[in-house]
């Protein structure tokens, strides 16, 4: 389309000559003999200036020109035709990394399907990337296919392109999902005579498909006698039947000498039931591994000392190590005791009821403490010994010093009191977010309550909650409140016990932990 100066602009104002044309997506402003392109990028620096009898154009090409005298029926048409040329160019560009993309997927698939291979995850998640990274609003894209313009503009191209863009926003985890059970189905058959041989009996279909599943990471959940052994092996030698990787490059590990000689064994009678001459399957132990592995980087095999590998051994080495740190170390020595003491123990999630050590008077589950207390939670009781090991004076559940008792509601009982500051402590089970427990029925609102009764009767309260217990910041908190008040923490392992049947974790018992670890 074409633009000239209109009629009335070369009559009263002597407009000089110029001539603007929209041809192959680019904008063309002829201006005497000087012809200039603007880009599609520049469109928006037209500016519009509405006068009485005509409406003059300036454009900026590195420098400002105008046009005198475009007619203003021809305003709206100049309008019509930029958005339009616009949104074909915005549609042409998305579509071309749409169809780059969607090519590149196609090749990627064709490649392992050529090479027999599962669309990994990692594979999967690098194209992901890809089609995040060029930054197509879906929202746009959908708005720009549905107007009018590039409606007409498609013709008889628009199912193929409609095609191609509900393939585009498809669930590609979903659709991949899909493919990779095509192939596995596929490889099932295809190796079906190696699956059927690789062992002295042919594999069931539970195993079949784990040796044929070849993601980047597999974890294989399975009980004892199901047939670990002859999947393992079946999936080293379809590694290698199918080229994915050198004998030499596979590792089959167990956690001992006699599995280990097991899996060599069976992978060599294996490969000879199959013909496969001249190839080697290794299996080691973790313990034999480590060995190669620090022998092939230093040049030297090293001697592993007997107290690493023989229990009784290794405990009085450990033992031995944990002494002197904790004679070196003040710190190591506080935080072994305090471990020792205070988190030495299983803190089961199970409920209360099923872990009761005790039961009060109205027949209500409980634990006890370090001091003898029967507590109402796992939480109060870590609290509990924590204050009991840093010789902290403190009363459990004292009836609050207000008569706050009613028609409906008992006397407050808070849950922790320190006499010699006249300080309550509540702690409240409330998660990083502030939530209670969904089975903790108005827990907000009686925290609410405590809190504002506090305030009236004008008594000192802190807080701690389940989420700072669990992260181990309440000890922190506590510290702080109470050292910052005038309590000197006073960490005492040797502190008398009550008799409350509650004993703390033997210091050789946590050594045992140690080892195990």
């Amino acid at each position: 389309m074409e633009w000239q100066p209109s009629f009335l602009s070369r009559l009263f104002r002597k407009a000089a000559s110029w001539r603007l044309t929209i041809e192959n997506y680019e904008l063309s402003v002829t201006l005497g003999d000087q012809t200039y392109s603007i880009p599609l990028e520049a469109f928006s620096s037209l500016r519009f200036h509405r006068r009485i009898l005509w409406t003059n154009v300036s454009v900026w090409i590195g420098h400002e020109i105008q046009l005198i005298g475009l007619a203003h029926s021809a305003r709206s048409t100049l309008d019509h035709q930029l958005r339009a040329v616009t949104s074909k160019q915005h549609f042409r560009a998305y579509y071309a990394k749409i169809m780059g993309w969607l090519k590149e997927v196609e090749q990627v698939v064709a490649t392992a399907d050529a090479e027999h291979r599962w669309l990994t995850h990692d594979m999967q998640q690098e194209l992901l990337f890809k089609r995040d990274a060029l930054g197509i609003d879906a929202a746009k894209l959908k708005a720009l296919f549905d107007s009018p313009v590039i409606q007409a503009a498609m013709g008889d191209n628009k199912t193929r392109v409609q095609g191609r863009l509900r393939q585009w926003s498809q669930d590609w985890t979903e659709h991949w999902k899909a493919r990779n059970q095509v192939h596995m189905i596929r490889e099932l058959d295809a190796c079906s005579d190696l699956l059927d041989n690789v062992e002295s009996r042919e594999l069931n279909d539970e195993q079949a498909k784990a040796v044929v599943c070849f993601d980047n990471r597999v974890q294989l959940i399975a009980s004892a006698g199901s047939g670990k052994t002859s999947t393992m092996v079946a999936k080293a030698i379809y590694a290698v039947h199918r080229g994915f990787v050198a004998p030499s490059e596979i590792i089959m590990l167990a956690f001992n000498k006699d599995a280990a000689q097991e899996l060599q064994e069976r992978g060599a009678q294996s490969l000879a039931r199959l013909g496969m001459t001249g190839v080697t399957i290794n299996a080691l132990t973790f313990h034999s591994l480590g060995l190669k592995i620090i022998g092939g980087a230093t040049g030297k095999k090293p001697s592993v000392p007997k107290w690493a590998t023989k229990t009784d051994l290794g405990l009085e080495k450990l033992g031995v190590i944990v002494d002197t740190l904790k004679d070196r170390s003040d710190e190591f020595r506080t935080k072994w005791d305090l471990f020792r003491l205070v988190f030495g123990r299983d803190h089961s999630t199970a409920p209360l009821r099923d872990v009761a050590e005790a039961f009060d008077r109205e027949g209500e589950a409980r634990l006890i403490t370090l001091n003898g207390e029967h507590v109402a939670s796992q939480e109060e009781r870590l609290i509990a010994n924590w204050l009991f090991y840093n010789g902290v004076e403190y009363a459990y559940e004292r009836p609050y010093e207000h008569d706050t008792a009613t028609a409906d509601h008992r006397q407050y009982v808070p849950d922790f009191y320190y006499p010699q500051l006249n300080l309550y402590h509540e702690h409240f089970a409330f998660d990083a977010d502030g939530q209670a427990p969904a089975h903790f029925v108005n827990y907000a609102e009686g925290a609410d309550w405590k809190r504002k009764t506090h305030v009236s009767y004008g008594t000192q309260l802190i807080e701690s909650t389940s989420h700072q217990l669990w992260t181990g910041e309440v000890f922190a908190l506590l510290a702080h409140e109470l050292t910052s008040r005038g309590v000197e923490l006073d960490p005492d392992p040797d502190r008398p016990i009550p008799d409350s049947g509650l004993v703390p974790l033997d210091h050789i018992d946590l050594v045992k932990v140690l080892r195990s670890f």
